[in-house]
């Protein structure tokens, strides 16, 4: 069984893109939340539920989609979080590297830099 989880963890996670194009932008502004959790209680043949409130306080965010190949070479596309600044200067169509390993070289194919 736990053979099975972590293959099928890898499989779900091994697809993800790390660079392409930006195809999309998004600002999520600050909201605050409020909502009611529920815990069920056992005692013997007993069953309580207990609500409370709870506040969930969600700061801004700036977010980008972007498309690119995976490693099994099947376009895909991805939602990152990043930082105001770069949300300000990151224009629709540009290139981005999620780890910062990567550039364009003059024949617009990407490369791994060297650790």
């Amino acid at each position: 069984m736990k053979n099975k989880l972590i293959i099928l963890f890898l499989i779900l996670f091994s697809c993800g893109i790390k660079e392409g194009t930006v195809i999309d932008k998004r600002y999520e502004p600050f909201q605050i939340i409020h909502t009611t959790q529920c815990i069920p209680i056992s005692i013997g043949k007993t069953t309580t539920i207990i609500c409370y409130p709870v506040t969930i306080y969600d700061d801004e965010d700036w977010l980008i989609e972007i498309e690119g190949y995976n490693k099994r070479h099947k376009l895909k596309d991805r939602w990152i979080y990043i930082e105001k600044e770069m949300y300000d200067t990151i224009r629709m169509g540009d290139y981005y590297c999620i780890d910062n390993k990567c550039h364009l070289t003059d024949h617009n194919k990407t490369i791994k830099e060297d650790e």
